[in-house]
């Protein structure tokens, strides 16, 4: 979605057709380290229509046993525009999957048809922006049948990430996203807020950025969609 960050440097599309989607990263917490791959496929080239998969992990990793608490699942398929008409970068529609792969009272699963906006400008050495998404919400597990009052049908996403040239930093990035709960999306008492802040530093001759993240709300993860939780984490972001 962030169009200047899409695709890996020296590949294209046209050149390899799998491209990396959603962030990988990996975010070490207590109680919960949380890990996320993403990456999409075009079937046809010169046809932009797209075949995504995300997969986030919640991992228990300072318990004994180290165990999953809760794995999200999220195939989805959708069709990217690319309008450019002013600071409008493209527009995705599409149809995307959510389960957790439980079953009995820990399933939860939904559907939703959603459009994407993404909006941004590139200034001197910085990419400033924003995703709007919009979502209908469907097809919800038993367990899971008041999704809606814990995440209504709209999301915001903004992010700044700014260049530098010389010094041992080479960029600086920071992610804040936002939604709310109710079926109109008016309650922000039952949403989310999440923000991210990376570095990526020149010295170490790596591409990933080190990386501080903060979530206060609800339904980051689908088994405890219901319940409010915050969590701080760090680790690394490999793309976003």
């Amino acid at each position: 979605d962030h169009w200047e960050m899409k695709t890996p440097a020296n590949i294209t599309v046209d050149d390899f057709p799998l491209t990396l989607y959603q962030p990988i990263m990996a975010l070490f917490g207590d109680p919960l380290t949380k890990i996320q791959i993403s990456f999409k496929y075009q079937p046809i080239r010169k046809f932009r229509l797209f075949i995504g998969y995300t997969q986030t992990m919640f991992w228990e990793l300072l318990k004994d046993s180290k165990p999953f608490l809760d794995l999200n699942y999220n195939p989805e398929v959708f069709y990217a525009f690319q309008p450019k008409w002013g600071i409008l970068r493209n527009i995705n529609i599409g149809y995307e999957h959510k389960s957790n792969g439980k079953d009995g009272d820990d399933s939860r699963t939904y559907d939703s048809f959603f459009v994407k906006f993404v909006l941004g400008q590139v200034f001197y050495k910085s990419v400033v922006g924003a995703i709007i998404k919009l979502a209908y919400y469907g097809n919800f597990e038993d367990t899971n049948s008041d999704l809606r009052d814990y995440m209504g049908f709209w999301k915001i996403e903004a992010f700044a990430v700014r260049g530098f040239t010389s010094g041992f930093i080479n960029r600086v990035a920071l992610f804040v996203s936002i939604f709310a709960g109710g079926k109109w999306g008016h309650d922000f008492s039952k949403g989310g807020q999440d923000i991210m802040l990376a570095i990526q530093f020149r010295i170490l001759k790596t591409s990933p950025y080190m990386i501080a993240q903060y979530y206060h709300g609800y339904n980051e993860y689908l088994l405890d969609y219901d319940k409010e939780q915050s969590h701080f984490r760090f680790g690394i972001l490999y793309y976003y």
